[in-house]
């Protein structure tokens, strides 16, 4: 707060000589272009209506509204039923901006800042809900889908019948285990799989090494079919996170 020195309006007695009336508008011009409301001005230097409209004259702000006579609140003159479009709310901040009233100024950068904390709020609030869609979305689908573990094959069967490459017979529920296809769409692989791919892969190359040529040339086939399949599960798959 700016304290200001004790000002006596010139009809005051004072022991020395009066103020000259224009120090008093100066003083009020510049409380008024600091910010200060018309009503506070003048009731802090005791300014009269006519003394306060010259104050007015030399600051940024616009005379008071006349005093109606009544307490009344005054109403509002009806606001415009177009809507304003990004671009135009833009137009008239920066506008404001610039403006060389500072309570014109003070209010845009209030208005701006309002602006920014609910753009940021509402992406936060989207990005939850999208969130809670594809949880949802998951959830759904999983609780449709019986899983089946084959061991064998080193892999697990989220049995879906129209996407089965195993031929199941119409209306069953289970696939075929024992004509399980490794390019089936409703295979899936967890790490543990992928690592024991590899260690099988090892273990039919090391045969490949001490059989006859046509069978090591079929194992050593065969191991790098495990190979490939162990990192095409390192190169797609994904964490539980990333799917919720």
């Amino acid at each position: 707060m700016t304290l200001l020195p004790h000002l006596t309006s010139p009809d005051t007695p004072t022991t020395g000589d009066p103020m000259p009336a224009n120090a008093f508008t100066a003083t009020a011009a510049s409380m008024l272009n600091n910010g200060d409301s018309p009503e506070h001005v003048r009731e802090t230097l005791g300014l009269s209506e006519s003394e306060l409209a010259e104050a007015l004259q030399y600051s940024d702000q616009d005379a008071p509204t006349p005093d109606t006579g009544t307490d009344a609140p005054q109403a509002a003159g009806p606001a415009s039923d177009r809507p304003v479009d990004s671009d135009g709310i833009e137009a008239l901040l920066s506008w404001a901006k610039e403006h060389p009233a500072a309570v014109i100024r003070n209010k845009a950068a209030r208005i701006r800042s309002d602006l920014y904390e609910l753009t940021a709020r509402r992406e936060t609030d989207d990005a939850q809900r999208e969130a809670e869609e594809r949880v949802a979305k998951l959830k759904a689908e999983l609780e449709k889908v019986v899983l089946y573990d084959n061991p064998d094959a080193l892999l697990i069967c989220a049995f879906k019948h129209d996407n089965a490459l195993c031929e199941p017979e119409p209306g069953t529920t289970a696939p075929r285990q024992y004509d399980c296809r490794p390019d089936c769409g409703n295979t899936v692989r967890t790490d543990t799989h992928a690592r024991l791919l590899r260690e099988r892969a090892d273990e039919i190359d090391q045969l490949a090494d001490h059989a006859p040529q046509p069978i090591g040339k079929r194992l050593r086939a065969n191991a790098a079919r495990l190979w490939a399949t162990a990192d095409t599960h390192d190169a797609t798959a994904q964490s539980t996170e990333a799917l919720t």
